[in-house]
Formats: C-alpha cells, sequence, structure tokens
C-alpha cells in the first residue's frame, strides 16, 4: 500500500467516524428533546381539574408532543 492509499484511508475512517459520532450526539438530542416534551405533556395534564375539558386536554398534550417530536 502506498504512503497515499494509507493516508486516503486513514482520512476516509476518520471521516466515517466523526461522521458516526455527530450522529450520535443528534441522536442523543432528538431523545432528550422528547423526554423534555414528554415531562412537559405530562406537567400539563397533571394540572386537570373537575372543569377541564379532557378532550381539549389531550389535544393540548398531543400537540406540545408533536412540537417536540417533529421540531422546525
Amino acid at each position: 500500500m502506498t504512503d497515499t492509499t494509507a493516508f486516503d484511508t486513514r482520512e476516509s475512517n476518520e471521516a466515517a467516524a466523526e461522521a458516526d459520532e455527530n450522529l450520535h450526539r443528534r441522536y442523543e438530542q432528538r431523545i432528550a428533546d422528547l423526554e423534555y416534551g414528554i415531562d412537559a405533556a405530562l406537567d400539563a395534564m397533571s394540572d386537570l381539574d373537575d372543569g377541564t375539558d379532557l378532550a381539549q386536554a389531550i389535544a393540548n398534550a398531543r400537540q406540545m408532543l408533536t412540537a417536540y417530536r417533529n421540531p422546525q
């Protein structure tokens, strides 16, 4: 193997490893965002009382979770 080929292979491997690491970080952030959204929805649902429109509360929680699931 020539020095150029070994260098190119090493560079390619490093680029692939960096891409994998970046993907892993994005997935970790997405999971953290979803956990935060779930907590926020549960907090909103815990504030329900007898006079609360349950269907509207569920719709609001779903809307909140959708916002965290599909960030802009």
